[in-house]
């Protein structure tokens, strides 16, 4: 703790937590903080959170939201139920000029230039006991996720919080997964990770693939958003991606539609093959050899 004699001692209200900080007088803690600096005159509201942080004289958090590897300039102002910064130590920290307000509107997490679309209706050609009853997309990982986390998770950390689900026939298992989406936030919840997406669920007619005929039957989708762009993902590949970087980069080529792709390092015959130009440029695409 440090002491400003120029200022009243910090205030710690009745469900007020402090966690490793460094607090310095007129403070007032309502809610949560955790490793992290407030300096003179920060206000922490009920039920908002803030870690591993550093707050400037004067900064205000208003309830509900959550701070995490941020830096908020001099009477700065975060709004009720915005979340600012990132767990991802590989992102950069989150930084808010002085006398800036921060509100839902202008969320720096919330992704304004894209929705998701999901296909998770893939199968395998390669026989398991674990598709027997259930798509590739809820094969559990590590016991406690799903492959469909991993998309979702990738969206989640772009800051994209629309996302469309085309679901297999065999969807049961996919639905007690993620749910309907809606009670997904920033907490954990029944041990499943947190995407903080709103999912919108499709059924898919006919085989387990990925199909053009899904897109046009979901075009709804589409056609409501007001975003410029979307992110398409499947649930047969384990990664995490940056999505950010690959939609500014998108944005900047100029290109109708950008392909991340992975450079082979063996023969694989059924994997779709692409053609890529010197210039990086999709030229042509051809299909793998489907095992029966």
């Amino acid at each position: 703790m440090s002491n400003i004699t120029t200022r009243p001692p910090h205030y710690i209200g009745p469900d007020g937590r402090l966690d490793d900080c460094l607090v310095s007088n007129g403070c007032k803690i309502y809610g949560t903080a955790r490793h992290s600096i407030l300096s003179t005159d920060v206000i922490i509201e009920e039920r908002a959170v803030v870690e591993d942080s550093v707050l400037l004289p004067g900064a205000h958090v208003k309830s509900g939201a959550h701070i995490c590897r941020a830096i908020l300039g001099e009477n700065s102002t975060v709004e009720e139920g915005v979340k600012l910064g990132s767990v991802d130590t590989t992102k950069d920290t989150a930084v808010v000029g002085n006398d800036v307000v921060i509100g839902k509107g202008n969320d720096p997490m919330i992704n304004r230039k894209a929705i998701g679309y999901i296909t998770a209706n893939y199968s395998s050609t390669y026989g398991s006991v674990l598709l027997k009853d259930r798509p590739i997309a809820s094969v559990p990982f590590l016991g406690r996720y799903r492959l469909i986390d991993f998309p979702l998770s990738n969206m989640m950390n772009a800051g994209i919080k629309t996302v469309g689900v085309v679901m297999p026939g065999n969807y049961r298992s996919l639905i007690d997964h993620v749910g309907s989406g809606k009670g997904l936030g920033p907490g954990p919840q029944e041990g499943r990770p947190v995407h903080g997406a709103r999912q919108r669920v499709w059924h898919h007619q006919g085989r387990h693939a990925f199909l053009l005929r899904d897109i046009i039957s979901n075009k709804t989708l589409f056609q409501r958003s007001d975003k410029p762009y979307v992110v398409m993902m499947g649930t047969n590949i384990i990664f995490n991606m940056d999505l950010n970087t690959i939609i500014d980069a998108h944005e900047n080529s100029g290109a109708q539609m950008t392909v991340v792709y992975c450079k082979a390092t063996r023969n694989v015959d059924d994997e779709t093959k692409l053609e890529i130009n010197e210039n990086g440029r999709l030229t042509g695409v051809s299909a793998g050899v489907v095992r029966r």
